[in-house]
């Protein structure tokens, strides 16, 4: 990496931070905002010109709101978000319960025993007014990581430009991190053969459904609806054939809601997506004073809400991490690396085999998911129920 600056820098942003982040999405803005509360400065980087308008991930689990409630986001989150203190999962067109997650443990155990439905780009709206209004941090939009020079005790960073002095540089930025790729790593691990489908859509009011969310176990693949606005779902189609194109997808979205929810139900479609899944991770997390987090370090199937969930998880841990080694530099490269051994392993013991086996249920024939479901009443029985939601409720992962 040159250490010139590049032509037409303007030198808008501060030449030292204590720690750089990339990426302006949840996990990067959860961790500055942990930075802040530790009165730890940042330097937040963002490529894209402003925050992405799509709703994309949508279920905050108990684990992830109690570190947010300590960030002190909880009223506005609660403001905007649908509060679900069980999730529970009715037949679409009879409307039968097919399966309850209740995330009511001992009141000691968590003081956020709830799961939250908000679209990301309300999270990250929450999230962005947070940490701008502490004073301790500085986020730049449409000024890209380019690339880093370290060396013993000293780290550089170039962004949109302009040269920055830091204790350490963060990858917040995504599946196809700038930063993972200058260190060298790839995301190594597996793809489904599956692709599934997304979407917003607007529901007939009357049709809203206050006790619960809406699934369909006779469809193709496993087809579910979530509430997360009064008259707004995100469908979510587990695997659709590479037939579909884009073009077709909001004309899917409206026969999948009218199939959910009754003939005359679909008012509007807000957004779809279509989306390959996978089950990867980088070999790494750490490398000197260069750290990674959230899918630039671990890419998974959303199914469960693992994916935005298992990122908070990371900006918890790395937060604490971070500001311990900058109070006890010696301590550093010991505390880096406790943080990089106890997130790889909670993503190979905890999300890797969640994440197998929801994929292996929503993508299993109709038939044998109906057989499966027939079966309810024991799984109830043997407490299945009280298992996988703990297991959601990720308050037991590492």
């Amino acid at each position: 990496m040159t250490s010139a600056l590049r032509p037409g820098s303007t030198g808008d942003f501060p030449s030292t931070a204590p720690v750089v982040i990339a990426g302006a999405g949840p996990v990067g803005l959860t961790l500055a905002l942990a930075l802040a509360r530790a009165d730890v400065r940042s330097l937040v980087l963002e490529r894209k010109a402003v925050l992405d308008p799509h709703s994309r991930a949508t279920l905050m689990v108990p684990r992830s709101l109690q570190f947010l409630d300590q960030l002190g986001l909880m009223p506005a989150l609660l403001a905007q978000g649908q509060r679900n203190d069980a999730i529970r999962i009715l037949r679409a067109g009879d409307r039968r319960p097919l399966f309850t997650f209740d995330f009511a443990p001992p009141a000691s155990r968590t003081s956020t025993p709830f799961a939250l439905a908000l679209a990301q780009d309300r999270t990250e709206k929450i999230l962005l007014d947070a940490v701008r209004a502490t004073g301790l941090v500085q986020v730049e939009f449409s000024t890209p990581f380019e690339a880093f020079e370290q060396g013993g005790e000293s780290l550089r960073v170039l962004a949109g430009g302009q040269m920055v002095e830091a204790e350490y540089l963060v990858g917040c930025d995504g599946a196809h991190s700038a930063v993972r790729g200058a260190l060298g790593w790839t995301l190594e691990g597996k793809t489904y053969p599956t692709r599934a489908v997304l979407a917003d859509v607007r529901v007939a009011l009357e049709r809203g459904l206050a006790e619960g969310w809406l699934a369909d176990p006779k469809a193709s693949s496993f087809t579910i609806a979530i509430r997360f606005a009064d008259d707004t779902w995100r469908i979510i189609e587990s695997a659709v054939p590479d037939t579909v194109t884009d073009a077709e997808l909001p004309g899917r979205a409206k026969r999948l809601t009218e199939s959910l929810f009754g003939p005359g139900a679909w008012r509007d479609t807000l957004w779809t997506a279509a989306y390959r899944k996978h089950e990867r991770r980088s070999p790494r997390y750490v490398d000197g004073r260069v750290v990674l987090a959230g899918d630039a370090a671990h890419l998974n199937s959303p199914a469960g809400g693992q994916g935005l969930n298992a990122g908070l998880a990371d900006a918890e841990a790395l937060a604490q991490t971070l500001a311990m080694a900058l109070a006890q530099p010696a301590e550093a490269g010991r505390l880096l690396r406790d943080y990089e051994a106890q997130r790889i392993t909670s993503f190979d013991q905890n999300v890797r085999g969640l994440t197998d086996a929801l994929e292996t249920m929503e993508t299993a024939p109709a038939w044998l998911r109906g057989l499966a479901f027939s079966g309810l009443g024991l799984a109830r029985a043997a407490g299945i129920e009280r298992l996988v939601a703990r297991r959601l409720s990720m308050l037991d992962a590492a």
